[in-house]
C-alpha cells in the first residue's frame, strides 16, 4: 500500500457538530465500563515542557517551503529517502505536492496531492495521482461541499477506475429551513452492495423564541418503518456576555412507544480562549446516568478545564467512585507566547499521574530571528524520558526533514469506511492509541482490546476522516479512518 502524504492539509475538514457533549452519547451507550474507557481516549496531561522557550521567535508570517527533504534512521545514520515539492495559491494555501523516492541514488516520482478550495477559503476536494507509465494517474478523490447556509451537503470518497470516478463511501445531506432556521436534516448514504443512496438518518428541530435548538429528534428505522429514536432537550441560562448559554443537555432513548431518560451533562460553562478570542471552550460540566431502578440520576463523572499561559490549558476528568471524586485522567496543551503550539501530554491516574503519550515541539531561531529548525520529541515509555523524533531544517526556503524510521506494523482496520465501530486487526501490544480529526486536534473515542486486536468506537463523533496513532514500546503507524 503506497503511504498517503497529507503534510501541511490539516484545514481541509471542518468539524460539524450540534455539540461536543452531546456528541458523546448519541447512541446512548451508559454503562460505567465504557464511561471509564471513553474518558481514557479522550485528553490528559503532564507539565514535563522542557523545550518551552521561543528563541527570538519573530511574529511575522513564516517564509512558505518550496521542498521538504526527509531522512530515515538506518544502521545507525540517516539516509535519505524520500524529497516533496510544494505550490502555493496566492492565499499562501497549499495546491500541489508532489512526493519523490530516493531509489539507487536516482529520484522517482512517486504521489502527487491537489487541492482546490471553495469561496470561503476551505479545501473542497483533494485529488491523490500516482506516477504510472511516465504520467500522473488518478488514484483517489475526496469532495467535501457545502450548501449557500454554510451546512455540509455531500462528503465523498471515490476511487479511480481507469475512466471514471466511482463511490468509495458518501453521504449526502438535506435540508428543510424556516426563518433561515434548520428545522430538519435528512442524510443518505451510498450503499456499495447495493450501488444506489439509501435514507440512513433523519432528525428535526425545535427552537425557543431566541432562535435556540431546544429539542433535537432522531429518527431510525424499525421494522421498514421510520420512527423516534432519541430525543435530545437543551437547556439554556441567559448570559449578559457574549459566552454560550447553554447549561444542560438531557438525553432520551425511544423504548416501547415511550421516552426513557438515559443520561444528561449539566452545570456546563464555557471560558474564551486566549488564542482566539472569538472562540470559546468547554470550561467545566457534570455527567449523570439514569438509573431505571431507582429512577434518579447518578453522577458518573466530571471535566474540568483550566487555562494557563498564552492560551495553553490542562483538562482534567475525575470519576465518582465510592462517593467522592476520583482523578481519571488529565490532557494538556501547550502553547509559547507568539500561540506556536508546543505539543501535548496525556496521563492516566493510577494512584499517581502515568504519561500515556506525549510529545514537545521546540522552534529554534537565529539572532536576527530567522526560524532555523523545529524539533518534535515523544515520550518514549521505556526510557521514561522525552526522545527525538523528527527535524525539521528551514534555510533558504527549503525544508530538511529527518524522521526517525518505525517499521510497517501489521495492523490493519475494518470495515473501512464504517459507520464507527472499527476493529484494528493486529498481534502488536499498544502502548497507547490516540485519535486526532483532520485538523490534529485530539477527540474522544471509546477503546477496548479484543482477542484479535482493539474495537475502536467513533460513533459519537461528525461523520468524516480520523488519524488513529498506533504506538508500541518502540514503533508507531498512523491509519486513517473513514466515518460515513
Amino acid at each position: 500500500m503506497k503511504k498517503t502524504y497529507l503534510i501541511l492539509t490539516l484545514t481541509f475538514l471542518a468539524v460539524f457538530a450540534n455539540s461536543v457533549y452531546a456528541q458523546k452519547l448519541k447512541k446512548g451507550k451508559h454503562d460505567r465500563k465504557e464511561h471509564e474507557i471513553q474518558t481514557k481516549s479522550g485528553h490528559s496531561v503532564q507539565q514535563k515542557t522542557a523545550i518551552v522557550e521561543s528563541r527570538n521567535a519573530p511574529d511575522a508570517e513564516y517564509e512558505l517551503p518550496q521542498s521538504s527533504m526527509d531522512s530515515v534512521w538506518v544502521d545507525d545514520q540517516w539516509e535519505l529517502s524520500s524529497r516533496t515539492f510544494y505550490e502555493y495559491d496566492e492565499s499562501r494555501r497549499i495546491t500541489t505536492q508532489t512526493i519523490q523516492i530516493l531509489v539507487d541514488d536516482e529520484w522517482l516520482n512517486e504521489e502527487q496531492v491537489l487541492y482546490t478550495y471553495n469561496d470561503q477559503g476551505e479545501t473542497e476536494e483533494i485529488i491523490w495521482q500516482d506516477w504510472e507509465d511516465d504520467d500522473w494517474e488518478n488514484r483517489e478523490r475526496y469532495l467535501f461541499l457545502r450548501n449557500e447556509q454554510g451546512d455540509l451537503s455531500e462528503e465523498s470518497l471515490f476511487d479511480w477506475d481507469g475512466n471514471d470516478w466511482t463511490y468509495t463511501s458518501s453521504r449526502q445531506h438535506s435540508y428543510t429551513y424556516q426563518n433561515g432556521l434548520r428545522m430538519s436534516e435528512e442524510v443518505v448514504s451510498f450503499d456499495l452492495g447495493a450501488g444506489e443512496f439509501q435514507l440512513v438518518e433523519s432528525y428535526e428541530f425545535d427552537y425557543d423564541n431566541q432562535d435556540r435548538v431546544i429539542t433535537e429528534l432522531a429518527f431510525g428505522q424499525h421494522n421498514d418503518d421510520w420512527e423516534p429514536s432519541a430525543r435530545t432537550l437543551f437547556h439554556y441560562a441567559n448570559n449578559e456576555d457574549e459566552a454560550p448559554e447553554l447549561i444542560e443537555e438531557e438525553y432520551y432513548d425511544f423504548e416501547e412507544d415511550s421516552w426513557i431518560s438515559a443520561a444528561r451533562f449539566r452545570d456546563i460553562s464555557f471560558v474564551t480562549w486566549t488564542n482566539d478570542p472569538g472562540e470559546y471552550e468547554l470550561e467545566s460540566f457534570y455527567y449523570d446516568a439514569w438509573n431505571a431502578e431507582e429512577e434518579e440520576y447518578e453522577q458518573v463523572y466530571r471535566g474540568t478545564r483550566t487555562e494557563q499561559e498564552h492560551g495553553s490549558f490542562t483538562y482534567i476528568e475525575e470519576v465518582w467512585l465510592d462517593g467522592e471524586w476520583e482523578n481519571d485522567f488529565r490532557y494538556s496543551e501547550h502553547y509559547d507566547q507568539h500561540g506556536h503550539y508546543r505539543g501535548f501530554v496525556e496521563e492516566e491516574w493510577n494512584g499517581d499521574w502515568n504519561i500515556v503519550a506525549s510529545s514537545l515541539i521546540s522552534y529554534y531561531f537565529d539572532e536576527a530571528g530567522e526560524l532555523l529548525h523545529i524539533i518534535t520529541r515523544f515520550w518514549d515509555p521505556d526510557e521514561e524520558d522525552y526522545v527525538n523524533d523528527e527535524k525539521i531544517g528551514f534555510r533558504e526556503g527549503v525544508v530538511a526533514s529527518i524522521r526517525t524510521q518505525t517499521k510497517t506494523l501489521d495492523l490493519t482496520a475494518y470495515p473501512n469506511p464504517g459507520t464507527g465501530i472499527y476493529t484494528l486487526k493486529t498481534e502488536e501490544k499498544a502502548t497507547a492509541i490516540s485519535i486526532a480529526d483532520m485538523k490534529g486536534h485530539q477527540v474522544n473515542a471509546l477503546v477496548s482490546q479484543e482477542d484479535e486486536g482493539y474495537t475502536i468506537d467513533i460513533q459519537n463523533l461528525p461523520d468524516g476522516i480520523y488519524l488513529v496513532t498506533f504506538m508500541t514500546e518502540d514503533h508507531s503507524q498512523v491509519l486513517r479512518l473513514i466515518k460515513q
